[in-house]
């Protein structure tokens, strides 16, 4: 069997949506001729991340996963609380420290596990860097991943122009150095495309983020006592603006109707937010719950009335999408209803796209609480592409013409 070693620093035991992506592929790849050997980090940055303390990477032996140290910079982030930009002190991310180590026991992996090829995802930029070095070293084709982009990101920002082009510059390196490059949209293609003209357009592939069947099968979901409409995962960034909008029209809509009793329940991490919904008098009907395990958050979409979704820009699908169209729930999505998440909800005919606009969500949350407008019936069709299995056997198929294309020259 081929080998192929994945870099992540995203992997369990860290939680979130980063992480399951990567265990997922590595759970399935062998059963298309690949054998994953795990690179990731030893010791989490606890400013940096949060950890799933329930067992969630229990599905791959550790035999498979190496760990290596990194100097904790997590720290950094806490400077964004002040309004700085925590890019004066780490490029392109805190978890540069992370580099050298990683590096070093790279290189060991390569030569000792025969390793036929090199797969590394981001964010964080740090685990494309490297990738890049160790294809320059031990000359095995690469291909990166983006999970969400470097350059071009909406939900980063950069001191000064200095920072940018050198950020970019480095991005333009290792995308030199690649021989295949996979987004989960094609938005992200596109971006790419646009912003390094050299790449070739058959050189980029795009493998969706996706759900694991298994996740879903004899789950026990929570039940609630009321109309619940859930959102899991984190709410940040550009996030939090559409988040206050749905407050807005939340808040708006209970002045001026009457509804049957209902609650928001938040699983997840809300960035900011939490003095705004006090200050909307909210704090009844939006329930934080905060970080959970993924098997948890499961659980609590089965249980829901109906689920909310806000990716916070038009380009962006976010991870949970796939296990939302799982859950079988009727999706409230605010976005843009020309971006790439509302065709996807279209096609899936799992619910219905508002404009971040307070009068078009106030609607719509009226035609849900008081019309019913939530019946929804699956696509299996469109529900089949999304299927972690069906995902692991596109990547392998890139896998294998990157191999044989290596071969050839």
């Amino acid at each position: 069997m081929k080998k192929v070693l994945m870099i992540a620093y995203y992997f369990p035991p860290i939680a979130g949506a980063a992480a399951v992506r990567t265990l997922k592929f590595a759970k399935y790849l062998s059963q298309f001729g690949w054998k994953p050997v795990i690179l990731t980090v030893r010791n989490p940055d606890r400013f940096a991340v949060k950890l799933d303390r329930n067992g969630m990477g229990d599905e791959l032996s550790e035999e498979r996963i190496f760990r290596s140290y990194s100097i904790p910079l997590g720290w950094i982030f806490k400077i964004g609380r002040l309004g700085i930009n925590h890019k004066w002190f780490s490029t392109p991310d805190p978890f540069i420290a992370w580099l050298p180590s990683a590096f070093y026991l790279g290189k060991e992996i390569v030569t000792d596990e025969n390793i036929d090829l090199i797969y590394a995802s981001c964010p964080p930029a740090t685990g494309l860097l490297v990738s890049a070095l160790l294809k320059g070293v031990a000359k095995n084709p690469l291909v990166v991943e983006y999970q969400d982009l470097w350059i071009g990101n909406p939900f980063t920002s950069y001191p000064t122009r200095i920072h940018y082009n050198l950020e970019k510059k480095m991005e333009e390196q290792v995308l030199k150095y690649c021989d295949a490059i996979v987004t989960t949209t094609n938005c992200q293609k596109e971006e790419l495309l646009n912003v390094y003209p050299f790449l070739e357009k058959t050189s980029v592939h795009i493998v969706t983020n996706g759900f694991d069947p298994k996740d879903f099968s004899d789950v026990k979901p929570i039940k609630y006592d009321k109309f619940t409409i859930v959102h899991t995962g984190t709410i940040y960034g550009p996030r939090v603006d559409h988040f206050k909008i749905f407050l807005k029209a939340l808040h708006r809509l209970l002045q001026r109707t009457e509804v049957p009793d209902f609650q928001i329940v938040l699983v997840g991490s809300l960035k900011r937010g939490r003095k705004f919904i006090h200050e909307l008098g909210l704090t009844s009907r939006v329930i934080l719950l905060g970080q959970k395990s993924h098997a948890e958050s499961v659980q609590f979409a089965l249980g829901a009335d109906a689920l909310l979704l806000i990716p916070g820009s038009p380009s962006v699908v976010p991870m949970k999408l796939p296990e939302y169209l799982a859950a079988g729930k009727f999706i409230l999505n605010i976005s843009d209803p020309s971006g790439e998440t509302a065709r996807i909800i279209d096609q899936a005919n799992a619910g219905i796209t508002v404009k971040p606009d307070v009068f078009s969500v106030q609607k719509l949350l009226h035609e849900i609480l008081i019309l019913k407008t939530r019946k929804i019936k699956k696509n299996t069709e469109v529900l089949k592409q999304f299927s972690d299995v069906e995902l692991a056997k596109k990547l392998a198929s890139i896998f294998d013409l990157v191999l044989k294309k290596s071969h050839i020259k």
